[in-house]
């Protein structure tokens, strides 16, 4: 649905008449992409936290540039986007609060008691 979204401003003009709609776009794509290493490869929940809040800002920003360009089917389209980007955000905050991190924000490898 975002690609049908994003062809479907592309098609009003393309990267010279829609640079700002296909610019935000492509910065949630990139954060989107980002979240997944550093949220299960680095563990650093810290500055995964901070890059899903910033994927969720800039769907938002999305949704509002689209919508003049292709009108309430990027409501359509994105809200459905936006309400999983909600619940991972509240879920990967949650996670970040209640476990034990290292100075960097990495989770400590938990040791067992001998």
């Amino acid at each position: 649905m975002m690609g049908l979204a994003s062809y479907l401003v592309w098609l009003e003009g393309g990267f010279e008449h829609q640079a700002v709609p296909l610019g935000v776009y492509g910065l949630q794509l990139l954060l989107n992409i980002l979240w997944t290493p550093l949220f299960f490869g680095a563990h650093r929940l810290d500055l995964a936290t901070a890059d899903i809040i910033g994927m969720w800002v800039s769907i938002v920003a999305t949704i509002t540039l689209f919508r003049p360009v292709i009108g309430d089917l990027a409501l359509i389209l994105l809200v459905p986007y936006l309400a999983w980007v909600t619940y991972a955000t509240a879920l990967t905050m949650w996670i970040w609060r209640h476990n034990p991190t290292s100075g960097r924000g990495a989770v400590k490898a938990r040791t067992k008691a001998a």
